[in-house]
């Protein structure tokens, strides 16, 4: 993905595990607003989604930009999970999702939620992760 430019693409749907061996840094480069991971990549851990997290905050990404990461198992999405609130300024949003504030009127939610009805292909080698976990960039609601 080095030489391609996918920044006027309006979303991007990932579905091969070994694309690049650096997540990380791929991460980082991607523009498109919507990215969804659909098979899991193992390399991706808690310190990865908290350096993703603080690349966002840094960058200011703009309001629905929203990342799907398949996960395999429902332990590892809550091992990540609980992972990346520790240490971070949060606010619990519901029973499996928390924000984290930016610096503008905006904040990243990052929730996880279980897969349903995922079409599969024809010629299927790789299992399908069970979970999501998705981060969001959302505008923060002023209360009335």
């Amino acid at each position: 993905m080095e030489d391609e430019d996918y920044g006027n693409v309006g979303q991007l749907i990932l579905r091969h595990r070994l694309f690049e061996v650096d997540s990380l840094q791929l991460l980082k480069r991607v523009e498109t607003p919507k990215v969804h991971f659909v098979y899991e990549k193992r390399d991706l851990n808690v310190e990865i989604f908290r350096e993703l997290i603080s690349d966002w905050i840094e960058k200011k990404k703009e309001i629905g930009t929203c990342f799907k990461f398949g996960i395999g198992t429902m332990k590892r999405v809550q091992t990540i999970f609980e992972g990346i609130k520790e240490g971070m300024d949060v606010s619990r949003e519901g029973e499996r999702s928390f924000s984290i504030p930016m610096k503008d009127s905006s904040k990243i939610v990052v929730s996880y939620a279980e897969v349903d009805n995922i079409p599969l292909p024809e010629n299927q080698f790789y299992r399908i992760p069970e979970w999501i976990l998705k981060m969001e960039v959302t505008e923060i609601q002023n209360p009335m």
